[in-house]
């Protein structure tokens, strides 16, 4: 298991245990702003810090493809391509529930 396998197992995890939560804000900052329940940072952020890697500068505000381009991901990585769908559904204002059927539905990563 890469780092991307890691992060994309610790978002779903997060969304799992708060799958009503909402980022509420208009773009994605990985260590600003609170969320609907209160902790800080988009799901991303938060995936980030809870496995111990942070490829951002604090108040960074990038969309989450070009964090992992620059991590050395390849743009056709599927793994990259069910981030960058969470990430428009969490930016539009579903529920990080909502966000894993819809990065589901669309990218399928078995």
């Amino acid at each position: 298991m890469d780092r991307l396998d890691e992060l994309v197992a610790e978002v779903r995890k997060i969304a799992a245990e708060r799958p009503d939560t909402r980022y509420e804000h208009k773009g994605c900052f990985y260590d600003q702003n609170e969320c609907s329940d209160g902790s800080v940072g988009c799901v991303f952020g938060q995936a980030f810090r809870a496995i111990d890697w942070v490829p951002y500068k604090s108040g960074e505000k990038f969309y989450i493809a070009g964090v992992l381009l620059r991590e050395g991901y390849a743009s056709s990585d599927l793994r990259l391509k069910w981030c960058g769908v969470f990430q428009c559904q969490q930016d539009r204002g579903f529920t990080w529930e909502e966000g894993i059927v819809v990065a589901d539905e669309e990218i399928h990563l078995t």
